[in-house]
């Protein structure tokens, strides 16, 4: 897969359903995704994939630790570089978010069908389980995988503010 098929994939990535709740700050978050891809070769299939994605708990980086992490193995002047960033970033809160998608938990399902006729009836079926924690993705077949990246980076960005305000109210930041 190329640069301009990564970009064409993740341009068209869609979150039909997001989920209600936000990653969880004090514990992981283990969430259930639907993905519905159109065949390019073919727009009568639909290929639909169920699985899990396992938000780690978020943790709290501090700009030293980070810099730490960084710098394994480089020189001098590296160090003294990165000691300028860390007293410019003295006050910074950096987040770390970790993400585990198992292969082995996804189930894959080929409907013969275009994605704007199923799409309604596995929207219904989603919204009818009431699970806080299941999101309904779309795209192109091509790039599922990069459908998936898109919607974790779109998941951190919705909890980030929240795992804050968690933390501050827990003073840990």
């Amino acid at each position: 897969m190329n640069s301009d098929t990564w970009e064409f994939s993740f341009e068209n990535a869609r979150i039909i359903i997001p989920p209600k709740k936000n990653i969880a700050t004090f514990s992981d978050t283990f969430l259930h995704y639907t993905i519905l891809t159109t065949d390019m070769d073919n727009p009568n299939l639909t290929h639909r994939r169920d699985g899990i994605l396992t938000a780690e708990k978020p943790q709290i980086l501090s700009p030293h630790h980070f810099a730490t992490i960084l710098l394994q193995g480089f020189g001098p002047e590296a160090q003294e570089f990165v000691q300028s960033i860390r007293q410019a970033l003295a006050q910074s809160i950096i987040l770390k978010y970790g993400f585990i998608i198992k292969k082995t938990d996804t189930h894959s399902q080929l409907i013969r069908e275009p994605i704007d006729s199923c799409l309604p009836k596995i929207q219904a079926e989603i919204q009818k389980l009431d699970d806080p924690l299941h999101t309904l993705l779309s795209g192109l077949e091509e790039g599922w995988e990069i459908i998936l990246i898109k919607f974790t980076l779109f998941y951190i960005h919705h909890s980030t503010q929240h795992n804050i305000q968690n933390f501050q109210q827990r003073g840990l930041l």
